[in-house]
């Protein structure tokens, strides 16, 4: 991972020479890349002496005994494997949201970071390190600390370029550094995340796909060589069928060369451009980042699935027992063999623009889903950002997030399991997944967020599970941990003590809570604002509204809680809703 780190830094460095900007340490890029190269592993070693191989590339006798230690490894999951040892379950993995920011000596602009802190729960809705995986969670722990110290360090190298940009005299300056984070497999075997991160600088926005695969028991990182067969030839053979699949032989619009056996090789571990291929351990196959300009000249990342049904006896068999019941995410353009099969008509989601009609002006999304010959088209404002392979009791759902500003918190579901397929039209299907504290895994424990009446159509997270028609049945009226009684205000106001601030931002107004129930807000300064008490609405329709009196019994403000981490502030004179986050740093 922190190789990883590295080579996030070695992108910037080359988005900079892109833009025309040096960083703020004078660096090249060519320089940044040759200093990059020879980040260690964290024991002092270079790149070449970390792998096993010295100067001429070739596996030295050090790295024999790590050979024979790495096969010992494998002999012993393989064992656990067939003696029944590990019977698979699925993980809860939940999200901590970090929001940074790093902003300008005089306050012109302002960063935005965002990232999340990954840990491995007790179980759904708790915020408890699971006590079983004590190893994994170390893992996650120096993961989480890469990717901060990856983001931070972007963010400062966009802010050195803004300033430059602000001395030239440019004004309306922005830019953000975000980690998208995404699990795509989290069971007692493995778990495998990916990072997106994305710097947007000067109106242009570049992400790096980072995929991380951890043992569920040892916590150790797993190369791509541990989840092979029979070593890369014949991983190369089956990226470059997809890849002409996908991206040359069903339009032709992105041709490759002859080469392209050699290009998919050089990103094979050992190959010169080993950095430029990132692969993430499904329920379902292996997927391959290809970053862009490494494969064909196009600035366009590729991607090639890997179903362990069609490429059978690529991956060992170990890493294919899947969970009896998982949640899988999906990438548009890619064939998914559906989960129970070897063989049939695959699963294929594709996104096409539409030029405008007469009844929709300008340019328009088109996503089209293809099972058994049937396709179902679906005409949006822009393309769906998720889609989601809900494998539930033997029965296979199709779960795909509507564009927010078509209709917002929104699911499109479709039914698998008939020949026929089609879309699925419940009366009251608000709600998409949550992703900002929990990455959709498990069909019986899912976070959605949708509007609440009886809270002025504010959005609530609430836990489902899949129902017998493959669509959502609440479990309970909030997400995550149980709420408190109604009656015992003792207890609510344990729950609330902490610190909260607007937006969850840091540099905006806060309030800190006492278990008591007596509150002090605060100006961004820090200077203190108002004091008072928290009381609970017994009139309410929502039973969690409180309201904050000031020192003298006078209500001030309400709020509802829409999560556990979440609340919505409305002030006694009107106005309109400000959004509060607990600050759980």
């Amino acid at each position: 991972m922190k190789r990883r780190a590295a080579v996030l830094l070695l992108c910037m460095a080359v988005f900079c020479s892109d833009c025309g900007m040096s960083r703020r340490d004078g660096r090249t890029a060519e320089e940044s890349k040759a200093q990059e190269s020879s980040v260690s592993s964290g024991s002092g070693e270079t790149e070449n002496q970390s792998s096993g191989r010295d100067g001429s590339g070739n596996v030295s006798s050090e790295s024999m005994d790590g050979n024979k230690a790495g096969r010992g490894r494998e002999t012993e999951r393989a064992q656990r494997a067939e003696s029944g040892e590990e019977s698979l379950q699925l993980l809860s993995v939940r999200f901590i949201p970090m929001n940074p920011s790093v902003d300008s000596d005089d306050e012109q602009f302002s960063i935005d970071l965002r990232y999340p802190e990954y840990i491995v729960t007790d179980q759904a809705g708790s915020e408890n390190m699971d006590p079983e995986h004590p190893k994994l969670n170390a893992a996650l722990a120096e993961h989480n600390g890469a990717i901060r110290e990856a983001v931070e360090e972007l963010g400062m190298e966009a802010r050195e370029m803004l300033l430059q940009e602000q001395r030239n005299g440019r004004e309306r300056l922005s830019a953000y550094c975000v980690d998208e984070a995404k699990v795509l497999r989290a069971d007692t075997r493995i778990l495998s995340v990916r990072d997106d991160i994305s710097v947007y600088l000067y109106e242009e926005l570049q992400t790096e796909r980072i995929g991380t695969t951890y043992d569920a028991k040892t916590g150790e990182e797993l190369l791509l060589e541990d989840v092979l067969q029979d070593g890369t030839d014949a991983l190369c053979a089956a990226a470059e069928t997809i890849l002409r699949e996908v991206y040359e032989e069903s339009g032709g619009e992105l041709p490759f060369g002859r080469d392209l056996t050699e290009k998919i090789k050089s990103c094979m571990p050992g190959g010169p451009e080993e950095e430029a291929l990132s692969w993430t351990l499904g329920y379902t196959g292996l997927t391959l980042y290809f970053r862009e300009k490494v494969l064909m000249e196009q600035p366009r990342p590729l991607t090639a699935f890997l179903s362990f049904a069609r490429f059978r006896g690529l991956i060992r068999e170990e890493y294919t027992v899947t969970p009896e019941n998982f949640i899988e995410t999906l990438e548009q353009g890619s064939s998914y063999l559906l989960p129970g099969r070897t063989a049939g008509p695959a699963l294929w989601i594709e996104n096409t623009s539409r030029h405008g009609t007469e009844e929709l002006s300008g340019e328009s999304a088109m996503t089209t889903v293809w099972l058994a010959n049937n396709d179902y088209s679906m005409e949006y404002m822009r393309f769906p950002d998720e889609y989601y392979l809900v494998h539930a009791g033997n029965k296979n759902y199709l779960y795909i997030h509507v564009p927010v500003g078509d209709v917002s918190f929104s699911t499109d579901i479709f039914d698998l399991n008939r020949k026929d397929f089609s879309l699925q039209k419940p009366e009251n299907i608000g709600a998409a997944f949550d992703t900002s504290s929990y990455y959709p895994i498990d069909p019986a424990h899912m976070y959605m967020t949708t509007f609440d009446e009886r809270m002025d159509d504010r959005p609530v997270t609430d836990e489902y599970s899949i129902g017998a028609d493959g669509l959502p049945e609440a479990l309970s009226q909030r997400s995550g941990e149980s709420a408190p009684p109604a009656d015992d205000e003792a207890g609510l106001f344990e729950e609330l003590a902490g610190t909260w601030r607007v937006d969850g931002q840091e540099g905006t107004a806060y309030f800190v809570f006492e278990e008591t129930g007596y509150y002090t807000a605060f100006y961004a300064s820090g200077a203190v604002e108002y004091e008072g008490y928290m009381v609970q609405n017994a009139e309410a329709l929502y039973e969690l509204e409180i309201d904050m009196l000031s020192e003298e019994g006078e209500r001030i403000n309400s709020f509802v809680l829409t999560s556990p981490d979440e609340f919505w502030l409305t002030a006694a004179a009107g106005g309109d809703s400000i959004r509060v986050v607990r600050d759980r740093r």
